[in-house]
């Protein structure tokens, strides 16, 4: 079976078009299973909300789990996920904008960094560029040694690739405001010499 975490599936931005495994291959033998959150799509994190779609019989065994690990959602919580379904385009619809201004943001200011190649994200708030050249300018041999360097020398906290399986690159949010993401890069700019 195949596991897909859906939890940044409504942050898809304007002309990206967006489909899960099933859609590409509906005839699959294996079973699929999507787990969704509403912690990031209606801003409910800690909140424990969250759904799973696949073949009866795993979404019963993962309910027997589920009832062992942790108690369910409060009431009020619960209420509040069935509002957010209810009002879900209408809600949404001015934070996935709010989220293309700040893509276009980071993507800007990025882009004024020589030696930090990136590919405009399609969806979700992060950016993963390439910092091995900016490494190597910088006398860097690994990711988690620039994340420290970022951290110390700018004030700006990049996730090291190496945490994520792919070293040589950092993982940047930019789920803050637009005057905090320009601000942050302009750090980077600076500490990397540039």
């Amino acid at each position: 079976f195949v596991i897909m975490d859906e939890c940044y599936d409504r942050y898809v931005y304007p002309g990206v078009e967006y489909a899960t495994m099933p859609h590409f291959d509906p005839e699959a033998r294996r079973p699929f299973f999507i787990a969704g959150s509403f912690s990031k799509t209606f801003s409910m994190t800690g909140y424990r909300i969250g759904y799973a779609i696949g073949p009866a019989e795993g979404i019963a065994a993962a309910g027997k789990i589920q009832s062992h690990s942790m108690n369910g959602p409060t009431t009020f919580a619960q209420f509040g996920a069935l509002e957010a379904l209810r009002r879900e385009e209408e809600l949404f619809a001015p934070v996935l904008q709010q989220f293309t201004r700040r893509r276009q943001a980071i993507c800007d200011g990025l882009a004024q960094i020589p030696g930090l190649p990136f590919c405009q994200p399609q969806g979700a708030f992060y950016v993963f560029p390439d910092a091995r050249e900016l490494m190597g300018r910088m006398g860097i041999e690994r990711t988690d040694v620039l994340a420290s360097a970022l951290l110390r020398k700018a004030g700006v906290m990049v996730i090291p690739g190496s945490a994520l399986g792919q070293e040589g690159f950092v993982r940047i949010s930019f789920a803050v405001d637009e005057g905090k993401i320009r601000q942050a890069v302009e750090r980077i700019r600076k500490a990397a010499g540039a």
